[in-house]
């Protein structure tokens, strides 16, 4: 008898409040939501997202270190002839820096570019773990190689 009343009294407590349909101010009224279905969301993000930004390439990071730049000589006289001016120093979380200043890279896939700082906007081709080949304006390999010194 007495289970039967507290169960009652339980059952009619259970009735009333937010979910029982008495919303009072500052509750919030949970019967219209929805579960939206994971599908739905990534779908937006797909559509919102820009059309490169899931080509498949993964993001990496050069190894750190001093990157020295260099075209071919000849092999009668100097092998190389480096340009000083080209030098960069990768550092860590996308980082670089050179004598005229720091900025960020992106190395998505095998494509090397310089986003901001003094080197912004220059295009490299990773072709070594430690190397990266500069990319000219029409897209075609240059003859420039810069190459990480050191251990």
């Amino acid at each position: 008898m007495l289970s039967a009343k507290l169960g009652g009294a339980l059952a009619h407590a259970s009735s009333r409040g937010k979910l029982g349909g008495d919303i009072e101010q500052g509750m919030i009224d949970r019967r219209p939501m929805r579960m939206i279905p994971a599908f739905a969301i990534s779908l937006a993000m797909v559509t919102i997202a820009p059309a490169n930004a899931f080509d498949g390439a993964m993001l990496k990071t050069l190894p750190r270190g001093d990157y020295h730049c260099a075209l071919p000589g000849h092999a009668g006289k100097a092998p190389l002839k480096v340009i000083q001016e080209e030098g960069f120093t990768i550092g860590a979380s996308s980082s670089y820096s050179t004598n005229e200043g720091g900025g960020l890279y992106l190395l998505k896939g095998k494509n090397f570019t310089f986003t901001s700082g003094p080197k912004r906007g220059q295009r490299f081709r990773q072709t070594g773990t430690h190397e990266v080949q500069k990319i000219e304006s029409d897209g075609s390999l240059g003859r420039m190689i810069c190459s990480r010194s050191g251990g």
